[in-house]
């Protein structure tokens, strides 16, 4: 009674789809890359790295979900997340590509903390020209993490 949701992402050997007979009881939270489906099996919310540093992505996608626009909405989060996730495949820290990012936009929030090391300058432009790509409006002094 004390549990209000459930950060999903199934282990080995269980289905996506296994957790959502609960979603009447518990709000489902997808945590992989799956938000349209989660939304469609009755789930109420998603984990990404996205909103923080490009919340109207997110603002939209979520709207597109509750009109219950799922082909429109998964366009919509195909055209940016597995971009950012092969980007992010190339880096050794997950929340390292997120500040980088706040940094591009104009949001600097520091560096990681040791032994984590800042992206490249080649990486960090290759970041900058992605954002740009995804039509975000990336600031002209964000260039590094502070």
């Amino acid at each position: 009674e004390q549990v209000a949701g459930i950060k999903w992402s199934p282990p080995e050997g269980v289905k996506y789809e296994d957790i959502f007979d609960l979603a009447d009881t518990f709000n489902i939270i997808d945590n992989t890359v799956q938000p349209v489906l989660n939304h469609q099996l009755g789930g109420r919310g998603y984990i990404q790295n996205v909103v923080p540093v490009h919340p109207p992505h997110d603002l939209r996608l979520w709207e597109l979900l509750e009109a219950r626009r799922y082909d429109e909405a998964q366009v919509l989060f195909d055209s940016v997340v597995p971009k950012l996730r092969a980007f992010g495949a190339t880096t050794s820290v997950q929340a390292l590509l997120k500040k980088e990012m706040l940094a591009i936009m104009g949001h600097p929030c520091g560096g990681l903390r040791p032994p984590a090391k800042p992206l490249s300058e080649e990486k960090k432009e290759g970041l900058r020209e992605l954002m740009m790509s995804l039509g975000w409006p990336v600031s002209e002094a964000g260039n590094a993490a502070a």
